[in-house]
């Protein structure tokens, strides 16, 4: 067992940050005597946290005036930016939107010394460094690698935090420095792998995440068929999309919601446009233990999505272990957990009639199926356990 494991976060383990830790936190405590969680985005309300796991507060507030950490920088600053002219596709960003990009550069230098003098105080020696996100925590500890080649981190990939398309003008900062800093970059998808191979050249682990066994979902011969959609409500999410295509519908259909954002409004004015035959259900932003329950108790045949963007989405992966299957459009890694054996995948812009068509066949068959739903538990099995992927991760890039 290995020391300590420092772990770096958005906004786990507070509300609201992500909830899919909760679960690889369990086995991160286990293969390691102690995990330290640093956390960019906290708040006041933190969850329940294994005895071995702490969360650490740094006081990021600048206290060394910026000609002198100008000075203690100055090559760091001459190779992030004289490295993105060269090799980056956006080079002439770094010159029209010098000023911004040399100030967010300056915040993340400061982290760094914050966090580099954090270790040389708690005398650190030893630690794996693990970022969950290749972010602006990617950003920090690659600042530290270039300080220091001696310190090392490993880093997941999911989406947001690499493609550039999804980005405010299209590009991440820095990005084709410091992708070349981390010791391991780990993507959580196929499609995550090759998207850097392609596009940066750069060489990545393959870990699927995954979600534990908590029960098995049994459905009822009698109608109404029950849809399930679990996300939040943003623009990717495409939402108010969900409320067209149910207005399509013509059978009776019970419609179940989880989850709240920013389009929340928009989306529940359209729900009242919903005709009779949809008993629409808005359960809002809920702990993810309420989804698990919902999931044991009451019968659903199965959980629709419709995201413009994915990563592989872990309430697919939630609604798989119950043997629920998911339908999704073909974007980004969503083909690598829907496939024949767990569900149906959609075009990104599907046509709405022709669409309902389909979903009602896959409803009145697939989905009430008995033999079909073991099959959807079993692709979970193989593919998202926990049980095997957490294990395998922390073996595999963690503890060595």
């Amino acid at each position: 067992m290995k020391k300590q494991l420092y772990l770096f976060t958005d906004i786990f383990p507070f509300k609201g940050g992500e909830p899919f830790l909760e679960t690889e936190i369990l086995y991160l405590s286990k293969a390691f005597q102690k995990v330290s969680i640093f956390v960019l985005n906290p708040n006041e309300t933190i969850i329940a946290l294994p005895n071995n796991v702490e969360v650490v507060k740094i006081n990021f507030n600048p206290d060394k005036q910026l000609r002198k950490v100008l000075l203690n920088n100055f090559s760091i600053f001459i190779r992030w930016f004289f490295h993105e002219i060269i090799y980056s596709p956006h080079r002439i960003k770094y010159i029209t939107q010098f000023k911004p990009l040399f100030y967010q550069l300056i915040g993340r230098v400061i982290k760094a010394e914050k966090l580099i003098d954090y270790i040389a105080l708690n005398e650190v020696k030893n630690a794996t460094y693990y970022s969950y996100w290749f972010n602006e925590w990617g950003s920090i500890l690659s600042i530290m690698h270039a300080k220091n080649p001696q310190f090392n981190f490993k880093t997941r990939v999911h989406l947001f935090d690499f493609e550039e398309e999804f980005q405010d003008g299209k590009f991440i900062p820095f990005r084709y420095t410091e992708i070349k800093q981390p010791k391991d970059i780990i993507a959580i998808s196929n499609y995550a792998k090759k998207y850097l191979s392609d596009r940066m050249q750069i060489k990545t682990g393959l870990s699927y995440l995954g979600v534990r066994s908590a029960g098995i979902n049994n459905i009822q011969t009698d109608k109404p068929f029950v849809i399930v959609t679990c996300s939040s409500l943003t623009w990717y999410k495409r939402p108010l999309l969900l409320v067209s295509l149910m207005c399509q519908f013509k059978t009776n259909i019970k419609w179940v919601h989880f989850g709240s954002g920013t389009l929340q409004s928009e989306f529940l004015e359209a729900a009242e446009a919903l005709p009779t035959n949809i008993d629409f259900h808005f359960m809002n932003h809920v702990p993810n233990q309420q989804i698990m329950e919902y999931y044991r108790e009451n019968p659903v045949h199965m959980l629709l999505n419709v995201s413009s963007f994915e990563g592989i989405p872990v309430s697919l992966m939630e609604a798989i272990s119950f043997g629920i299957p998911v339908v999704g459009c073909n974007v980004c890694g969503m083909p690598e957990i829907i496939t024949a054996e767990s569900g149906l995948l959609l075009e990104k812009d599907f046509e709405l009639e022709r669409t309902v068509a389909v979903l009602q066949d896959f409803l009145e068959t697939k989905c009430t199926d008995s033999i079909y739903r073991q099959g959807v538990r079993n692709f979970w099995l193989r593919n998202f356990n926990a049980d095997n992927n957490y294990p395998q991760f922390i073996n595999q890039y963690l503890l060595n």
